[in-house]
């Protein structure tokens, strides 16, 4: 099912291991987004910076080797540059998870998720509306 938009919103995903990435990009890519990925916090600091691509949500995994993905979004923010972040990790029963999941559940996937289930909150994050 293609997004909204047909590849005129564009996803930065970042995410350290390739697998994961690609899944994300390959799944988002064919819901029709355009995706931008990055394999860390740096990589997609700089993306994000550049400001040539008009990024409306970043898709990121929790735990990086360089930073976690909530100190990646804090970064940013002090940056002034404030984006809608859906959290994504495989560590289900930790306290950051657990702290996430309670205060606001809509931000954060635990691995392993499907396509629809990643479709499905992308799509609900951009547009605020269920997705079928």
């Amino acid at each position: 099912m293609l997004g909204e938009n047909s590849f005129s919103t564009t996803i930065l995903v970042v995410d350290d291991e390739p697998s994961v990435r690609h899944f994300i990009a390959t799944t988002l890519t064919d819901g029709g987004y355009r995706v931008i990925e990055a394999d860390g916090a740096r990589a997609a600091k700089e993306l994000v910076q550049s400001g040539r691509n008009l990024i409306r949500l970043i898709v990121c995994d929790i735990r990086m080797p360089e930073t976690n993905g909530l100190d990646f979004a804090n970064d940013l923010s002090a940056l002034g540059l404030e984006l809608p972040f859906l959290y994504v990790s495989g560590l289900a029963g930790s306290t950051v998870v657990e702290g996430i999941a309670k205060s606001n559940p809509q931000v954060i996937l635990v691995k392993p998720f499907s396509a629809h289930e990643l479709l499905a909150r992308v799509h609900q994050m951009l547009t605020g509306e269920a997705f079928a």
